[in-house]
């Protein structure tokens, strides 16, 4: 058994790297299975708002067929608050499953690049915890995440801090930031607050799968060039 002081033989620490390289490699911080099961938790909570307006319409209509003076339709209300908190929660949710995925594949490329190779730790950097993620992928990953596909996951974000931090209320809403919101597919406003509308779940579910996509895809063949610079190196 090797001692505390032994040190192991060059050959098997390189064995070593380039094992843990490929497994590295191979790893991938995008949870297919958490992204195919919210799009079907999407799918159910549409399907159950759908019926609980319905239930509600058909209501209504029963009421008035029996010409019943006053009308009771205060079931909508409970109807519309129950949409607004989960739409809002899809949004919230979309941007942290982006954060952990970010934060996820910096961890796997600072484990294959080697601290030593690293002078900027994420917490050096400027810049939101989104950007800053972005800047070290991209900085130790020698890649660049496609502006287009990033556009939307920072419209994504920016709703988000919104929603959490003033629950979509227009009076704390800068001018600037409902003219974009008011470009989101999928997202309106009433008097009051902004709403999410299901488009707007739908495309940005598919901008947070494209982003993960490619990111996932470009630190692999990152990682697969340090692979192969150590073992020609």
């Amino acid at each position: 058994m090797l001692s505390d002081q032994t040190e192991l033989p060059e050959f098997l620490r390189k064995f070593i790297r380039a094992s843990m390289l490929d497994d590295l490699k191979n790893q991938s911080s995008l949870d297919v299975f958490e992204l195919d099961l919210f799009e079907w938790y999407v799918r159910e909570t549409d399907e159950l708002i759908e019926q609980m307006f319905r239930a509600e319409q058909d209501y209504v209509r029963e009421q008035i067929q029996r010409d019943q003076e006053h009308i009771n339709d205060s079931g909508f209300v409970a109807a519309d608050y129950y949409l607004k908190r989960v739409r809002y929660s899809h949004v919230i949710y979309l941007a942290s499953v982006l954060e952990t995925f970010l934060e996820r594949e910096c961890g796997r490329l600072r484990a294959a690049v080697g601290e030593d190779n690293i002078p900027f730790e994420l917490k050096e950097l400027s810049g939101d915890q989104w950007s800053t993620k972005r800047k070290y992928l991209e900085r130790y990953g020698c890649f660049k995440v496609s502006a287009a596909i990033w556009k939307k996951a920072q419209d994504l974000t920016a709703l988000r801090n919104h929603l959490v931090h003033d629950n979509g209320s227009l009076l704390e809403l800068k001018d600037q930031e409902k003219q974009r919101f008011s470009k989101f597919p999928g997202i309106k406003f009433d008097q009051t607050q902004v709403i999410v509308e299901a488009e707007y779940t739908h495309h940005a579910f598919s901008a947070v799968k494209e982003l993960c996509s490619e990111i996932d895809e470009k630190v692999g063949a990152a990682i697969y060039r340090v692979a192969e610079d150590r073992r020609n190196g």
